[in-house]
């Protein structure tokens, strides 16, 4: 049954219909051992190593990934910066060939993990770029603590096009004064790397944090 459900998919991708992916399995992330951390730390002038999505295990190659926190002060990625009074600039970490390897730009994501070729890696790669989180079950929309609105929210899911991947995550307002709204973003991942944003809808927010000002 599996077999067949797999041919059905390729028939549908060879047709130019869009086949869309609602369960990811195997996406876990590879952790670098503890034991590199003081050594990437001293290396890369990294200011801290942890917040790393664990969803990263769909990218190819699967190298042992970290993300890490560069000062501001050195040039970080546009959109990589963290905001807020005390700025920190993400970057990425990966063991390749057994060596630490620090990636701090998207051309670098590109070099290291172009071709994107299936809605896994799509996934995983879009995670890295845009530093926002998916949402894997419809379960997390039943917070009671949270106002939504947008009527059935759906978790997050890729749509592989013949243009490319369109996938689904999601981002939250950290900082500044007022609301603080998640929202649900759509984004395009073509084969050769590239991440377009394509619309950003108001999906939810927690109206306890309607007066909340964070610097």
């Amino acid at each position: 049954m599996r077999y067949l459900s797999i041919l059905a998919i390729l028939f549908l991708i060879s047709c130019g219909r869009p086949v869309v992916y609602e369960k990811f399995e195997n996406i876990q992330t590879a952790h670098i051992d503890a034991s590199l951390q003081d050594s990437i730390k001293k290396n890369f002038n990294v200011l801290d190593i942890g917040s790393t999505s664990g969803f990263l295990g769909g990218l190819n190659p699967a190298y042992p990934i970290e993300r890490v926190s560069r000062d501001c002060t050195e040039w970080c990625e546009k959109g990589w910066e963290s905001g807020g009074m005390f700025c920190e600039c993400r970057s990425y970490v990966i063991i390749q060939d057994g060596k630490p390897k620090l990636i701090k730009s998207k051309e670098g994501l590109k070099e290291t993990f172009a071709p994107i070729d299936s809605y896994r890696e799509a996934l995983s790669y879009v995670i890295m770029v845009t530093g926002n989180f998916p949402v894997l079950n419809a379960d997390y929309f039943k917070n009671e603590r949270f106002t939504y609105l947008i009527s059935n929210l759906r978790p997050t899911h890729v749509i592989e096009t013949p243009e490319g991947f369109y996938v689904t995550l999601f981002d939250y307002k950290k900082f500044g004064c007022g609301e603080h709204p998640y929202y649900s973003v759509t984004y395009l991942v073509t084969t050769d790397g590239q991440v377009k944003e394509i619309s950003r809808r108001k999906a939810f927010k927690d109206p306890t944090e309607d007066a909340l000002c964070v610097d």
